[in-house]
């Protein structure tokens, strides 16, 4: 499901600024917490044909079941363009990892017209959104294992 015009307004405005964000290796998983919220992740050049996004959240420390979400943009890989929202993703039970296919193929075309290259190498920007990121929740708040890959649309 497509997030709602004003969550991805707060989505470009939380994942636009990217500076302090740790690149990865392609292979690399990454780590959020408080102190670390937001990771850039490799997505390399996406797959012809209809294509989703997959975050994979591996495991998360919450025992305070803080509510958590995350951000999620895609960006050219050599930044000629700003990163354009994709989703935010909230996590339900808040102490459980998962996997999630976000729909990718207008956020694609929209890179690709922003870059003017067709399926240009692309980062996926994550980042952790609001409230999670308070004081209390130092130390006590982590998603581990954070990947994302392409995968093509599953059929019916």
């Amino acid at each position: 499901m497509r997030a709602s015009a004003n969550t991805l307004v707060i989505a470009l405005s939380a994942v636009g600024a990217i500076g302090n964000t740790i690149p990865l290796a392609a292979d690399e998983p990454a780590r959020l917490t408080p102190a670390m919220t937001s990771a850039q992740i490799p997505l390399g050049v996406a797959p012809d044909g209809p294509v989703i996004v997959v975050l994979e959240i591996g495991s998360v420390l919450n025992p305070q079941l803080l509510p958590v979400s995350v951000h999620v943009a895609l960006a050219d890989a050599e930044r000629r363009s700003a990163p354009i929202p994709l989703a935010t993703v909230s996590l339900f039970p808040a102490d459980r990892g998962g996997r999630f296919m976000l729909p990718a193929a207008a956020t694609l075309r929209d890179l690709e017209r922003a870059t003017g290259e067709s399926r240009p190498a692309t980062v996926m920007l994550v980042q952790l959104a609001e409230p999670a990121r308070t004081d209390s929740a130092q130390g006590d708040l982590a998603l581990e294992g954070v990947r994302g890959s392409w995968a093509p649309t599953p059929r019916d």
